[in-house]
């Protein structure tokens, strides 16, 4: 996943070169997954979301925000999952 979202997320430019010894790391284990019994059953800062769903094409897409991802962006629940959809590459 690090090589993919550093150089395939198409919402960012490719990490350079330039930028690497630039570059720290950080690391977070997500567990222990539990299905929600919709959309907003779950809250900001506390937990990791995963998002997984299908286009009328059948085309599947995907895409995971660390818990700590949208309280250091400020994003409320609506814009997270917003911002997951964009994310998983969908248009």
């Amino acid at each position: 996943y690090v090589l993919r979202s550093s150089m395939q997320d198409k919402r960012f430019p490719p990490v350079s070169l330039d930028e690497v010894p630039s570059l720290t790391c950080k690391m977070s284990i997500l567990h222990e997954f539990e299905e929600c019994a919709h959309a907003y059953d779950w809250e900001v800062g506390v937990h990791g979301i995963l998002i997984s769903f299908a286009d009328a094409g059948g085309r599947q897409y995907t895409a995971t925000y660390l818990p700590e991802v949208a309280r250091e962006h400020k994003m409320s629940q609506a814009s997270a999952i917003r911002e997951l959809v964009a994310k998983s590459g969908y248009v």
